[in-house]
């Protein structure tokens, strides 16, 4: 059987054969996907991946309700153009409530037919819950693979164990720098490099630019930070400075850590670097600025949106609709912190089919769909900017971030995967718990000065621990 926490290396792997595959594709300017229409059934792929006369019945696509994601409501319209005896049906749930709603779902017996591990219960959890169903007999009953569309093998091969399929891929984030021209432009500071080879791009030389960039101000209205260092999940940050959070046994046992080390020095150390930028260094909003400048219940990443902060750190999907922002923005490489091989957390997400599902063929089809070259290009349009999984639409994807260089957005993202590692959230089995805790103790460095670094990442490490002894 696969093992889940092995995935980092066969991650870079993937994403490194996607990228640097796509100059052979044949893509051009006048293929993109504002060109693309309804009949996208002249595409061989993608027939091949909707083929199937006698699909029928009601198919459920569970998934969170942002922008970047919300492509899944036009490209519905169009499968049920190709199959009309086939409804798919959307339903949704805010990223914070992702989870607990699919609980709930699944307990009472109402479970969605498609989904993805687009909030904390990754595939590895829902794997190790029994939540996932064998796709590998229903691709053969419609003649098609993910491979024959576009989808990279090695990039199925993540998502497969014992060799069944138990995901399609359709998107493939890697984590970057996005900053604001024009802040930079009126502070008279040097735009960041897009080298990941730049040794002189530093964690200090960022935080350095941070505090130039910062505008300290008790009005929302005025205020301005100069960094959101969002870099991946809590529990992976320190990881950034070089500390070692979860037992190395976690890597080769399905995603289950045998210890943790929250409450080591090194851990402490690193964590209480995000303390400092919040709470010492006033370059990062806490939680209470943040929503300030961006609304209550803004979603992570609305901040760089508002234009309000200079630098951001995140993932990739933080340049979701940037062709509409109201200021021109630049892509960078993340610079170089404590592990100079370690700074890019990457994700890939797939299409998983539920158990239960009543209509598992029909299902099958709509996430070969998903996947085919047409659709992935349609994921392209404004507000989406989703990363294709599928290699033949990376060109149009580099190109399609208006004012960025597309040789710069490929420079970032083959960086980004040379740099990176497999987000804990997808790989870690019980993720939904330990990111529970390690999320609401973590919120006292984010909600101002006077949180004890050691106490809290002591009551982390007791807490987390007792997961993982449960866990054996």
């Amino acid at each position: 059987m696969k093992k889940f926490l092995g995935l980092s290396l066969a991650f870079l792997m993937v994403l490194t054969s996607v990228l640097t595959g796509c100059n052979n594709s044949g893509g051009n300017a006048s293929n993109t996907a504002t060109n693309t229409t309804a009949n996208t059934a002249t595409n061989t792929a993608t027939n091949q991946a909707t083929q199937g006369d006698n699909l029928s019945g009601t198919v459920v696509h569970y998934t969170i309700n942002e922008d970047d994601k919300m492509y899944v409501t036009e490209l519905s319209k169009r499968f049920m153009v190709l199959h009309p005896n086939v409804k798919i049906e959307i339903m949704t749930a805010p990223y914070n409530e992702f989870d607990s709603k699919l609980q709930t779902l699944v307990s009472s017996g109402s479970a969605p037919d498609v989904t993805s591990h687009y909030a904390f219960t990754g595939f590895a959890e829902m794997y190790s819950l029994g939540l996932l169903q064998d796709i590998t007999p229903y691709l053969k009953q419609l003649g098609t693979d993910p491979v024959s569309i576009g989808i990279p093998q090695k990039l199925v091969d993540i998502y497969s164990i014992g060799g069944e399929v138990y995901g399609i891929p359709v998107s493939a984030y890697v984590s970057l720098m996005a900053y604001n021209k024009d802040l930079f432009d009126a502070a008279g500071v040097s735009y960041p490099t897009v080298d990941w080879e730049d040794t002189s791009w530093t964690y200090d030389k960022m935080v350095e630019m941070a505090k130039k960039l910062t505008v300290h101000s008790n009005d929302p209205n005025t205020m301005q930070f100069g960094l959101d260092f969002s870099w991946a999940e809590r529990d992976m940050r320190p990881i950034y400075f070089g500390a070692k959070v979860y037992s190395d046994d976690g890597w080769t046992n399905g995603g289950r850590p045998s210890k943790c080390y929250f409450d080591s020095p090194e851990v402490i150390a690193a964590s209480n670097q995000w303390n400092t930028l919040i709470n010492d260094l006033n370059v990062m909003p806490t939680a209470d600025q943040s929503r300030g400048i961006t609304g209550v219940g803004a979603y992570e990443g609305d901040s760089f949106a508002t234009g309000k902060v200079a630098m951001s750190v995140s993932g990739s999907w933080i340049l979701a609709g940037m062709n509409d922002f109201d200021f021109k923005v630049g892509i960078a490489a993340i610079p170089v912190g404590g592990d100079p091989n370690v700074r890019s957390p990457l994700f890939v997400d797939p299409l998983v089919l539920l158990k239960g599902s009543k209509n598992p063929v029909a299902a099958t089809a709509w996430m070969m769909f998903v996947a085919s070259e047409d659709s992935q290009r349609y994921m392209l349009e404004s507000p989406y900017n989703n990363p294709p999984a599928n290699s033949r639409v990376m060109d149009d994807y580099y190109k399609s971030l208006s004012g960025v260089d597309p040789a710069d957005v490929k420079t970032v993202y083959d960086g980004a995967v040379k740099y990176g590692i497999e987000s804990y959230n997808h790989v870690l089995d019980k993720y939904t718990e330990i990111n529970d805790i390690v999320t609401n103790e973590w919120a006292q460095f984010e909600n101002g000065p006077g949180a004890d670094v050691p106490a809290v990442m002591k009551t982390i490490q007791d807490k987390v621990q007792a997961i993982l002894d449960s866990n054996k």
